[in-house]
C-alpha cells in the first residue's frame, strides 16, 4: 500500500469515528424511539465500516 493509500484509509477511519460520535451525540438528545432505533442501526453500520478499515490497516502492518 502506498503512503497516499495509507493516508486515505487513515482519513476514512477518522471520518467513521466522527460519524459515530455525531450519531451518539444525537441519540442522547432524542426522545422519539423510532429515530433512536434508526440511529442505533446507523452506528452499527459505521462501526462495521470502521472495523473493515482497521483490518485493512492491520493487514498493512502484517506485511500486506
Amino acid at each position: 500500500m502506498t503512503q497516499k493509500e495509507l493516508d486515505y484509509v487513515k482519513d476514512a477511519i477518522e471520518h467513521e469515528d466522527n460519524v459515530i460520535a455525531i450519531l451518539n451525540d444525537n441519540i442522547n438528545t432524542l426522545k422519539e424511539q423510532e429515530l433512536i432505533k434508526f440511529m442505533d442501526k446507523e452506528i452499527k453500520v459505521h462501526k462495521g465500516i470502521h472495523k473493515k478499515l482497521m483490518n485493512l490497516l492491520g493487514g498493512k502492518a502484517n506485511g500486506w
